[in-house]
């Protein structure tokens, strides 16, 4: 997977709030359990127009005591950061891994990430609580990794994808589409249209159907109307589909 190039980086570059806004060394010292940092943290009030909050591509249901691992493809070699965060703020949940190696070319695997520790203990619930996998660094600023959340049942293969976004205004629409470029020629892989309005502050879902899909590079476009006014965000991201967990 290619870094992104300099003006797609600066366009990117807000796509999210990173660990290294959000995270002090104060807070981290605070809250070091191991493997990971993770606690109740304070998050900035200036939030990008698109957040994402979420990018799965499997999620195992858990209950309070579970110990939960996280599976992610690693294309190439790249430094990576797990993030996790509550889709809707109640406690203001932040949980992020500590810098190690990872395996390029291969699936590697974060955990233990117990939930007794502080998920259990502030009340998150399962279904409130997201996952993304992102490389450190601006040099990759739109690059995302799936992650495959579980406790129990590893999963085998991966056939759909779940993305949670939060605006920051009211959107009248939402478009997305995922698609491979392949020489010169760019292959729809799925894609479609949320009418419904998206409101302010609150996340919604965009969920993609990679059923039959070959593993390799795709380039995911997410595109909003503004409610009251013209134009909208606009968000590109690259990650590779890996089609079976081996």
């Amino acid at each position: 997977m290619r870094a992104c190039k300099p003006r797609c980086s600066l366009i990117l570059a807000c796509l999210a709030v990173s660990s290294a806004q959000v995270a002090s060394e104060k807070w981290r010292q605070q809250n070091d359990r191991g493997n990971r940092f993770e606690g109740l943290i304070e998050v900035p009030a200036s939030l990008p127009d698109l957040e994402l909050l979420s990018f799965v591509a499997h999620w195992e249901p858990f209950e309070r005591g579970a110990t939960l691992r996280v599976l992610f493809y690693l294309p190439v070699e790249m430094p990576v950061v797990v993030e996790s965060r509550e889709l809707r703020e109640q406690r203001q949940y932040w949980m992020e891994s500590k810098p190690r190696s990872w395996r390029r070319g291969a699936w590697n695997e974060f955990g233990p990430w117990p939930t007794t520790e502080v998920i259990a203990r502030e009340g998150i619930a399962s279904d409130n609580l997201g996952v993304v996998v992102r490389p450190r660094g601006e040099a990759w600023a739109s690059t995302i990794l799936p992650a495959l959340v579980y406790h129990q049942h590893r999963p085998e293969s991966v056939n759909r994808y779940s993305l949670y976004i939060r605006p920051n205004t009211t959107l009248r629409t939402v478009q997305y589409s995922a698609d491979r470029v392949s020489d010169a020629k760019t292959v729809d892989l799925a894609k479609g249209m949320l009418v419904s309005e998206k409101i302010a502050g609150e996340p919604f879902l965009i969920d993609l159907d990679f059923t039959g899909v070959k593993s390799g590079p795709v380039r995911l476009i997410i595109s909003g109307t503004f409610k009251n006014r013209t134009g909208g965000p606009v968000r590109k991201y690259e990650f590779y589909h890996r089609a079976r967990v081996d």
